[in-house]
């Protein structure tokens, strides 16, 4: 998600790209790619709103269905943020849209399990979809999902909204939501979870999920990031420190007033 230039915030105009691919530990293993990315823009291709989300499915044998997880995911995100904008379309104080925001994750996490029911009852988990995790399943994995089978499902979500007067973050698991200004100094709007180590993520499938979520509001934005960055924890773990995933903040930037978004767009398709 991009703003090219620096403007006041009634005037910016964004405009997103994005990409998925499936990682090199997927190919090993033979999983498909469990990412999905979702965004929204006025007819016009430009925002503000402009909304962008993304999901990551969880690679674990019980989660055989985090492909679709991810898709169901950023599909009940964007639709609820833009339903947040269409509400909050005149001023609101910051108090108030904080107030609102702190609503989303638990209506976030009910939209996705009734997608997931829906899903489920179009398409019943088959035999093959079990055997196919065969030994690896945990020990009560497969009771579990009979009793949750949203765990099928299990995926992270991040999703940011940038508005005329506001920008709102949320985010569930891990993953990373980067802010970059003019400068390029980069920075994480979303506070961090202490929870996330190594592998271990919250999820949309867990119980009681919308407690896990971590919100951000801004209002006023007075000074707009230039750039937005969203991606999923397979990213920030291809480089070597977190200074070095930070750096990609101006490196982004960098690319795209010097070729121009459709050229970062096509690079990041290659």
């Amino acid at each position: 998600m991009d703003a090219p230039s620096p403007t006041p915030a009634a005037k910016i105009h964004w405009r997103i790209i994005g990409n998925s691919a499936r990682g090199a530990s997927h190919f090993k293993s033979g999983l498909p790619n469990q990412d999905a990315i979702s965004s929204w823009l006025p007819e016009s291709g430009l925002g503000p709103p402009a909304i962008l989300a993304i999901a990551d499915g969880h690679g674990s044998p019980q989660h055989f269905r985090s492909a679709s997880g991810s898709q169901l995911a950023v599909e009940a995100a964007t639709a609820l943020l833009l339903s947040f904008t269409k509400l909050h379309s005149s001023h609101h104080t910051l108090a108030e849209l904080q107030s609102d925001a702190a609503e989303l994750p638990q209506r976030l996490v009910e939209n996705w399990a009734a997608k997931v029911s829906a899903h489920l009852a179009l398409n019943p988990f088959r035999d093959e979809e079990f055997s196919r995790i065969g030994e690896a399943l945990e020990a009560g994995a497969e009771a579990e999902i009979a009793r949750n089978p949203s765990v099928a499902y299990g995926a992270t979500l991040l999703a940011v909204l940038m508005d005329h007067s506001y920008s709102l973050c949320i985010q569930i698991g891990d993953g990373d939501i980067l802010f970059v200004d003019d400068a390029g100094k980069t920075s994480r709007p979303v506070p961090a979870d202490a929870r996330l180590i190594a592998n271990q993520t919250t999820s949309l499938c867990q119980a009681e999920a919308w407690k896990n979520f971590r919100l951000h509001v801004e209002s006023p934005v007075e000074n707009p990031p230039a750039l937005v960055l969203i991606s999923t924890d397979g990213y920030a773990n291809s480089f070597a420190s977190d200074e070095d995933f930070l750096q990609i903040g101006a490196d982004f930037l960098g690319l795209a007033r010097e070729g121009g978004l459709d050229q970062l767009a096509e690079d990041l398709s290659a």
